[in-house]
C-alpha cells in the first residue's frame, strides 16, 4: 500500500465512523475510499470528479497520479447518494493538495483533531451533523428549483380557520401541461411564490389555495430556475408520478420533500431528518426514552413487556385520532390517589377501567376531548378529560404548546408530591406520552 493510500484509508475510516455516530440508520457496510485502486462497479454509490491530486512537495509539476474519492456499499436510494456526493465535493474542495490531507491524518493519529488549527479548518464542519444537514437541504432545494427553506417553514406555520395545513405541492417543469383531471387557473390568477414571501396577504392566499386542494390532492406548480408559479389544483393522485418533485405538508410545521415517492428530507418543528439515515426521527427519540424507563424505575411493569403495550397504544391512536392526545401512565397507588383528588375538584371523569387496545375504535372520541387520560401500565384507562394542575416545578419550553408544557410540569410535580412528602408512596413512578395533531410523539418522565 502506498503512503498516499495509507493516509487516505486512515482518514476515510475515521470520517465514516464519525458519520455512523451522527446518523442512526446509516447502512453499516458504507465505506469511504481515497485510492487509485479500482472498485467493483456494483459497490460504488458515487465517485468524485477529480482524479489527479497535486502534491506541492513533488517537483514533477506537483502531480501525484490517479486517485479518487468514492463511497461504496449498500445505498438505499437517491437521498443517500446525493448526501454522499455532497460530502465528496466538499472533500475535493477542502483537500486541494495532498499535504493538507496528510496533515489532518497525522492529527487523527495523534488524537489532536479539534485542537490543531489547520486540521480544524479543513474538517471541523464536516463532523457536525447540523452543518451537514443544512448544506444538504440547501443543495436539494437549489437543484430541484424549490422555494427557500425559510419560506416553506413560514408557509407550513400558517393556519386556515385554526386548521393545520395538510396537502401536497407537485412541482413540474414548464414543458409539462396537464390535460385533464385538474383545475387550471386563469393566467392572470396564477401566483408566483416569490411574490408572496414578503406579502402576508399573498401568503394567506396561497394557504387558502392549499386548503382548497385538500389532503389527498395538491397544487400544480410550474418551476424554473428563478421562480415557482401555482397554475392549478390536481384532482388525481397520479401527479405523484408525473411531477418532478413533491412537497407533502402533514400538519403544523410538518412537511417533507419527496422525489419518486422517496423522502429526500423531512422537517418537523425545527428538526430536519433524512429518513434513510435517521428512520422516523420522532419515533426514534421517544422510543429511546421508553427504553430508559426501566433504568429510572426498575419496578415498572412488574416484569411485563410494558414497552410493547405503550408502543401499540401510541401507534393505534396515531392512526385514528385527528387531535392532540395526552396520556399519563402511573403506578396503581399513585393513580388511585390522583383519581380521588381530581374528581373531588371536578377536574376529571372517572370511568370503569377498560383496555385501550381492545377499544381502539371508540378511542377517537375519548381522545379528542379536552384534558388528559390517566392509565395504568397494562394500558387500561381509569380517568379521562383530566385537567392537570400542580405547582410550576420545571422550566417551560416556549417553543411548544400548552398541552406539552402542562404534561411535563405535571409528571414532575406529581412525582415529587408522592415521593418527597408525607404522602410518600414506595416505588412510585409515572410518565406521560404526548401525541400532537401532526403525528409528533413525545415521552416525558420526571427529571
Amino acid at each position: 500500500m502506498s503512503n498516499r493510500d495509507k493516509i487516505g484509508k486512515t482518514f476515510s475510516t475515521f470520517f465514516v465512523n464519525r458519520l455512523f455516530e451522527q446518523f442512526d440508520k446509516m447502512p453499516r457496510d458504507i465505506k469511504l475510499e481515497f485510492s487509485g485502486k479500482r472498485a467493483s462497479e456494483e459497490q460504488i454509490i458515487c465517485t468524485g470528479l477529480k482524479e489527479n491530486w497535486p502534491d506541492s512537495r513533488l517537483t514533477d509539476a506537483g502531480n501525484s497520479g490517479g486517485c479518487v474519492w468514492r463511497f461504496t456499499g449498500h445505498c438505499l436510494g437517491s437521498a443517500q447518494e446525493r448526501f454522499f456526493r455532497m460530502i465528496i465535493e466538499e472533500l475535493e474542495r477542502r483537500f486541494s493538495d495532498l499535504i493538507y490531507l496528510e496533515t489532518v491524518e497525522k492529527c487523527i493519529g495523534e488524537n489532536k483533531l479539534g485542537r490543531n488549527g489547520l486540521a480544524d479548518v479543513f474538517i471541523g464542519e464536516l463532523l457536525n451533523r447540523e452543518w451537514l444537514l443544512e448544506q444538504y437541504v440547501k443543495r436539494i432545494l437549489k437543484e430541484e428549483y424549490l422555494p427557500e427553506l425559510e419560506f416553506l417553514i413560514q408557509l407550513s406555520a400558517q393556519k386556515y380557520e385554526q386548521r393545520s395545513i395538510k396537502t401536497n405541492m407537485y412541482f413540474c417543469d414548464l414543458s409539462f401541461f396537464p390535460q385533464k383531471d385538474v383545475i387550471i387557473f386563469r393566467h392572470n390568477e396564477a401566483i408566483r411564490l416569490s411574490e408572496t414571501r414578503n406579502a402576508p396577504g399573498r401568503l394567506r392566499t396561497v394557504r387558502k389555495l392549499m386548503e382548497m386542494s385538500g389532503e389527498k390532492h395538491g397544487l400544480i406548480i410550474h418551476r424554473t430556475r428563478k421562480d415557482q408559479t401555482i397554475v392549478g389544483i390536481a384532482e388525481d393522485e397520479k401527479y405523484v408520478e408525473l411531477s418532478s418533485v413533491q412537497i407533502q405538508f402533514t400538519g403544523h410545521l410538518s412537511w417533507a420533500v419527496m422525489k419518486n415517492k422517496q423522502v429526500l428530507f423531512a422537517y418537523q418543528e425545527g428538526m430536519i431528518t433524512i429518513p434513510d439515515f435517521d428512520g422516523d426521527g420522532n419515533d426514534t427519540v421517544w422510543k429511546e426514552k421508553l427504553a430508559e424507563l426501566k433504568q429510572k424505575f426498575p419496578d415498572i411493569g412488574g416484569g411485563k413487556n410494558f414497552e410493547q403495550t405503550v408502543e401499540n397504544i401510541v401507534q393505534g391512536l396515531k392512526e385514528r385520532q385527528n387531535h392532540g392526545t395526552s396520556i399519563v401512565f402511573m403506578d396503581e397507588n399513585m393513580l388511585e390517589k390522583e383519581k380521588r383528588r381530581l374528581i373531588s375538584y371536578r377536574r376529571a371523569y372517572a370511568i370503569e377501567p377498560f383496555s385501550i387496545l381492545e377499544h381502539l375504535s371508540e378511542m377517537s372520541g375519548i381522545a379528542s376531548i379536552d384534558g388528559a387520560i390517566i392509565a395504568d401500565i397494562d394500558g387500561r384507562f381509569h380517568v379521562v378529560g383530566a385537567i392537570l394542575d400542580g405547582e410550576s416545578v420545571v422550566e417551560g419550553n416556549s417553543g411548544r404548546g400548552a398541552r406539552y408544557n402542562s404534561l411535563v410540569n405535571y409528571v414532575n410535580w406529581i412525582y415529587k408530591k408522592y415521593t418527597d412528602t408525607s404522602e410518600k408512596i414506595q416505588k412510585a413512578w409515572c410518565f406521560a406520552v404526548v401525541l400532537s395533531e401532526d403525528g409528533m410523539v413525545d415521552l416525558e418522565m420526571p427529571l
